[in-house]
């Protein structure tokens, strides 16, 4: 299962929405024409894969669980620092 994830420089999450775990449909996604996020600058879109520990989270708890791991060649999701209060937008 993929995500198409909006973050910023930090990881910190600002929006993601599930992606058919198909191939084919995930090129399709990428393909289509006006469909997806658009960065600002500052913040960045990738395409990540929801690990499996995550997947039974719908997608709001998804992205206060988890920011993308900025450390490695390749991106990928990782568990959040709990915080008190967490900025959603």
């Amino acid at each position: 299962m993929k995500a198409s994830v909006l973050f910023e420089r930090t990881g910190r999450i600002v929006a993601m929405m599930y992606v058919s775990g198909e191939p084919e449909k995930v090129t399709a996604c990428r393909e289509q024409p006006g469909f997806g996020f658009v960065a600002e600058p500052g913040k960045r879109v990738a395409l990540l894969d929801i690990p499996a520990e995550f997947r039974n989270l719908n997608s709001r708890q998804l992205q206060a669980a988890t920011k993308v791991d900025l450390s490695q060649e390749t991106l990928r999701l990782i568990a959040a620092p709990a915080q008190a209060h967490r900025r959603t937008g």
